[in-house]
C-alpha cells in the first residue's frame, strides 16, 4: 500500500522527498531520501 502511494504521489509531482536521518558528511546539512521514477537516492538537503 505504501509503495502505491509513493507511486501516484511521483507521478502527480514527480519527486517525493522523505527525510531520513543522518547528516551529509561534507557539509553536515541533513540527508534526505528522494524517490524520483529513476530510482531511490539519499541526498544532501543542501543540494542546489
Amino acid at each position: 500500500m505504501f509503495d502505491s502511494l509513493i507511486k501516484q504521489l511521483i507521478l502527480k509531482t514527480g519527486i517525493i522527498k522523505i527525510p531520513t536521518f543522518g547528516r551529509c558528511p561534507k557539509c553536515g546539512f541533513p540527508l534526505k531520501l528522494i524517490g524520483t521514477p529513476f530510482g531511490k537516492f539519499v541526498v544532501c538537503s543542501n543540494m542546489k
